[in-house]
């Protein structure tokens, strides 16, 4: 049986056509998996990002982290610039405490106690290395401005004796606040694990200073009970209106590993 020259082309357009539209049924379309997986984490310019920080390890494992509590707020001016201001509340409250017993009944009890609130704001900036995909990191430095709180230091020293007599004491005394600031510089690095959402480290080295003055209070109560069949006799000494004025610098480490975690919020 003859085949026709035209029907030859046909057949050969069948099979080229055919061969072509399996070719092009069998290659997936990928855009939609590939938009996925390059999805950018990272925010874009003009974000805000809303975040804490517990500044230093012994902050936060050792000790109450309150005491090193930063509210941070972060926004992209570029692709390299990350502008910042930080809000530090500080609230001290340490208390130590000893008593010793002696073999004939008697024992002396002592209890300090300093009581101290601040707040600060350090506006400053972070320039971004490219990193990757999930790591940004940075360096940067910044101004902090810290308001010092009255500080209230409370001693109690109590002596008990075992025929009934006693010697007890408080002693009260209100330290004036001030203003302090300083220069920071740092280094860190975030770890994007969601879309805008990173963790990171922070090491800080800076520089401060910190004026006093004001008037101290001051108070100051003796019970003391002599003999055993006595009565209790109460003496107060009260000094108020002192001016008091000092100054405190440092320079050093100020945070070993600042961990943070900052939330962006972007349009897309």
């Amino acid at each position: 049986m003859k085949i026709s020259k035209l029907s030859k082309l046909a057949i050969a357009s069948f099979i080229t056509f055919g061969g072509l539209q399996a070719q092009t049924t069998e290659v997936p379309k990928p855009p939609d998996i590939v938009s996925k997986i390059i999805e950018p984490l990272k925010p874009n310019i003009g974000d805000l990002g809303f975040g804490i920080k517990a500044d230093g390890l012994k902050g936060l494992i050792w000790e109450n982290n309150f005491d090193s509590l930063i509210l941070q707020v972060r926004k992209v001016h570029s692709e390299n610039i990350y502008l910042r201001t930080d809000l530090t509340i500080a609230f001290r409250n340490d208390k130590n405490s000893s008593t010793e017993d002696a073999s004939t009944g008697n024992y002396d009890h002592r209890e300090e106690s300093i009581t101290q609130f601040s707040i600060g704001i350090s506006p400053g900036f972070e320039y971004h290395y490219a990193g990757t995909k999930r790591l940004s990191p940075y360096i940067g430095a910044a101004v902090p401005i810290a308001f010092v709180g009255k500080t209230k230091l409370k001693e109690t020293f109590d002596q008990y004796y075992s025929n009934g007599t006693y010697n007890l004491s408080t002693t009260e005394q209100f330290l004036p606040g001030g203003i302090g600031f300083g220069l920071d510089g740092f280094v860190g690095l975030n770890y994007f694990v969601g879309k805008r959402i990173s963790i990171g480290l922070e090491y800080k080295l800076g520089f401060a200073f910190i004026k006093i003055s004001g008037e101290e209070d001051y108070k100051r109560v003796n019970r003391v009970k002599s003999s055993p069949n006595g009565s209790e006799t109460v003496n107060v000494t009260e000094r108020t209106g002192d001016e008091e004025s000092a100054s405190v610098s440092f320079f050093g480490n100020k945070g070993v590993a600042g961990l943070n975690f900052v939330f962006y919020l972007g349009k897309n």
